[in-house]
């Protein structure tokens, strides 16, 4: 997984953890700002500021420490930890899609009637549009 999708995973942990240990604070886990963490010259981590928290994460450890403001931990959450409270957060934010199934008709059928309805029309359309004329340069 590269830097970038892991940082979305961290920040979907972030959310999750946030919202579930504080569920009465409205904007605990809006984001109020984000930092780049660089220790001599290569990225390390990222910080990140929340309203009533702040967070940094270790890129090398794969590690989240969660602070109050006032620099207290109040949690850290390592590799396995980050990924599952992510899933739930993805989980509990999904929209799933509605669909339409049609009663009586498998899905190799539909494909399949498909596909020869597909290739009917455009063997219809080629045969009743008239050919575009080429016209001398």
């Amino acid at each position: 997984m590269m830097n970038s999708q892991r940082l979305c995973v961290v920040r979907d942990c972030l959310r999750e953890w946030l919202n579930k240990s504080y569920p009465d604070e409205v904007d605990a886990a809006d984001p109020r700002g984000e930092a780049t963490l660089i220790r001599d010259g290569f990225f390390c981590g990222r910080r990140f500021r929340f309203p009533l928290h702040q967070a940094v994460w270790f890129v090398e450890e794969d590690e989240v420490k969660i602070r109050d403001l006032q620099g207290n931990v109040l949690a850290t959450l390592r590799g396995e930890e980050i990924d599952q409270a992510a899933e739930s957060w993805r989980a509990e934010c999904a929209h799933p899609r509605p669909t339409l199934s049609i009663v009586g008709v498998s899905n190799e059928d539909s494909q399949s009637h498909e596909a020869g309805q597909s290739a009917a029309t455009d063997r219809r359309d080629s045969e009743t549009l008239p050919m575009p004329q080429r016209r001398a340069a």
